[in-house]
């Protein structure tokens, strides 16, 4: 190329991605022209080159090459079918002239500014908004045929867990034995149907189909599902099915526990979208956990893990945490009060405590999650027995555990096995450092809840109120405030309103009850306050409240004064309602003794007509005067003429009236005592 020829022209090009500009002189032949795009390409200098216009025209390299502009840069392009392996620059003639091959660097800023709308032109070119376009087709389509499949796993889920609570049933010998393994099966043949055809089938269609497709949901001791809920629940002989195996997709067996596990290959719940109204909501201690389905539930646990920052501080996987959430709810019982939802209702109410103390701002993310996950585990397999119980009974649990505090241990072990699983295992992403300070802290947390704690545990809580809470810098300080906030968690029904707290009372009661009546079938102490023949709503909640609930609320509360008006206030009310409930009870109670003295004083009128004595009006009236006088009582106290009078006059005042039975209180003269008093005062004189 000649220097400073009036006739040079400026090429721009792209070149392997890089923005390039060629000075061509008039001088320079077309051969030459070729060599010095080969060289800039890095290619042989025969190479069969071309280069692509911005509009998509291919044209040959020339020395009469049309110039271009930055914004219309023309692309090298070696044509198809040449044989042209890349290498180092090849060294071009001597005679070749020097061309000036300026970088992209050095270019004009306005070349720089026009990259963007070379590229969309550029992909213009090569197709790229039809591919996108496909492409957001087919996402489409996957998260359509994802919701499906999230929607058959969630029908699956509901199926399994009717078999579990049949499984239970059978265990606890509810109903007869070969009936409900008929139903077993059924149940069973209808899970694999839907695992199949992805469609519920109806009770209705599975008895008309009467059969089932190829296949078994394997697993031990007759498939998977959650523990038996018996008192001796145990990998032993507590598991669904009888011998508590490991096998299969069923039960799996960690530390000593049976735990259900059912393998999913999608999210096991549908996806739900809450409002901000919602979200807030349930940061409240009013929160009414009744208006909620277990799918729901799911997702507003999942939630909550996101909204305290735990997700992303701790990479947990969004199907690890699905996954996770699921075989907690499975590994719940269905007893009345020890299920889903009470483990659900204690996490709510320990997310709405982190918010309000705003202690997911004072305490260090692995304590916050140490107290989420402790809460939402802390009576995973409970079998609807106490302590007491599983200790008298001599159960598998209190044998294992020595004795010592066997629920809250065996919840313990459960938590531990669920996490020792790879697809449920949210503390995957912990160091080891912090994974056994979780542990400890899961442990010494769960632990706490054993009410058999609970009176060194809050002397404790008092010593350090009273130094002065050093939280988070004094540890000791701070495990034993974890431990107190799950304690009030764990019992803060009572806190909540009365359409919220109330039927927790009642299905409480009912657990009790059936322990107790259990425990006189077999023999064993019964607890006072669990025996229904001694305990009333209102005085077993009087007590509860007075002498459990407001020490300890009003004892955190001294520490932590932003709970006294959510919290301590409504247990005042509490305490209240139920004492107006117990004098009501009362009255209602002397009411009842009062009838029930008056039909066991009336006599027995189902006697045929002629049977009775013939009694003047005028005079049975003058003899009732005698015997008021005389403080007859119809037959039960007084000289025999009294008696006789009295049983005339009751004989006579009572002719008209319907007959009226009753029970004989002890003491009281029987049915027979009072037909011969009656035969005696119609012989007298």
């Amino acid at each position: 190329m000649g220097s400073g020829s009036s006739t040079a022209r400026t090429i721009y090009v792209w070149n392997n991605g890089c923005g390039e500009q060629i000075t061509i002189t008039s001088d320079l032949s077309d051969e030459q022209c070729q060599q010095l795009f080969a060289r800039l390409h890095g290619v042989a200098k025969d190479a069969d080159l071309v280069v692509r216009s911005a509009n998509g025209n291919m044209l040959p390299i020339t020395a009469k090459l049309p110039p271009n502009g930055p914004d219309t840069r023309y692309v090298i392009e070696v044509l198809p079918g040449s044989a042209i392996a890349r290498a180092s620059a090849v060294a071009t003639s001597a005679a070749l002239p020097p061309a000036a091959v300026v970088p992209a660097s050095s270019a004009s800023p306005s070349a720089d500014g026009n990259v963007l709308q070379t590229l969309k032109s550029l992909g213009e070119l090569i197709g790229l908004p039809a591919y996108k376009e496909e492409m957001e087709r087919k996402v489409a389509e996957m998260e359509h045929r994802l919701d499906m499949m999230s929607e058959r796993a969630a029908q699956v889920d509901l199926l399994k867990a009717e078999i579990a609570n049949l499984k239970m049933r059978v265990n606890n010998s509810e109903m007869d034995n070969s009936t409900l393994v008929h139903k077993l099966q059924r149940e069973e043949d209808r899970v694999r149907r839907v695992s199949h055809s992805g469609k519920r089938v109806s009770p209705a269609e599975d008895k008309a189909l009467n059969g089932g497709v190829s296949g078994d949901l394997k697993s031990s001791g007759g498939g998977g599902g959650r523990s038996s809920s018996s008192s001796n629940s145990s990998s032993g002989g507590g598991g669904n099915g009888g011998n508590g195996g490991n096998g299969g997709n069923g039960v799996l067996m960690r530390a000593g526990a049976s735990v259900a596990s059912f393998k999913q290959a999608f999210p096991p719940f549908p996806k739900y979208v809450f409002t901000r109204e919602t979200k807030e909501y349930l940061k409240q201690p009013s929160f009414n956990v009744w208006s909620w389905e277990p799918n729901e539930m799911l997702n507003l646990l999942e939630m909550m893990f996101q909204e305290l920052g735990l997700v992303a501080h701790f990479n947990i996987p969004s199907k690890v945490l699905k996954c996770f959430l699921v075989r907690i709810r499975e590994n719940y019982h269905d007893n009345p009060f020890h299920n889903f939802l009470h483990g659900f209702s204690v996490t709510q109410m320990m997310y709405g405590m982190l918010h309000l103390l705003q202690l997911d701002a004072k305490i260090p993310k692995l304590e916050v999650l140490a107290m989420m996950v402790s809460a939402l585990c802390h009576d995973l397999q409970h079998p609807g027995r106490t302590n007491s119980y599983q200790i008298n009974a001599r159960t598998e649990l209190a044998l294992r555990y020595n004795d010592k505090s066997p629920l809250e241990n065996h919840h313990c072990a459960v938590a531990f096995s669920i996490l020792g699983e790879a697809e449920s295992n949210i503390l995957c992403n912990l160091s080891h450092d912090d994974f056994n300070k979780v542990r400890q802290y899961m442990i010494d947390l769960i632990m706490a809840t054993d009410m058999s704690q609970h009176g060194t545990l809050l002397k404790q809580w008092n010593c350090y109120v009273e130094e002065g809470l050093e939280v988070p810098g004094n540890a000791a300080h701070l495990c034993v405030m974890m431990q107190m906030l799950l304690k009030c968690c764990d019992v803060s029904n009572e806190v909540r309103p009365m359409e919220v707290s109330d039927p927790w009372v009642s299905l409480l009661l009912d657990e009790f009850f059936a322990q107790s009546d259990r425990e006189k079938l077999e023999g064993l102490p019964v607890l006072p306050f669990m025996d229904r023949d001694k305990v009333t709503k209102s005085g077993a909640q009087i007590g509860f409240i007075r002498f459990v609930l407001l020490p300890m609320f009003e004892s955190v509360a001294k520490a932590f004064p932003e709970l006294t008006e959510p919290m301590v206030a409504p247990l005042h009310q509490s305490l209240e309602r139920f004492q107006r409930m117990q004098r009501e009870e009362e009255k209602e109670r002397k009411i009842k003794e009062i009838i029930a003295s008056a039909t066991v004083a009336a006599p027995d009128l189902d006697r045929d007509t002629s049977e009775k004595p013939m009694v003047n009006v005028r005079k049975s009236r003058s003899r009732a005067s005698v015997a008021a006088a005389d403080g007859g009582d119809g037959g039960s106290s007084g000289n025999g003429v009294a008696q006789r009078r009295s049983s005339t006059v009751s004989l006579e005042s009572n002719r008209d009236l319907p007959p009226i039975r009753g029970t004989t209180p002890k003491g009281q003269p029987g049915e027979m005592s009072r037909r011969k008093s009656m035969s005696a005062a119609a012989s007298g004189p």
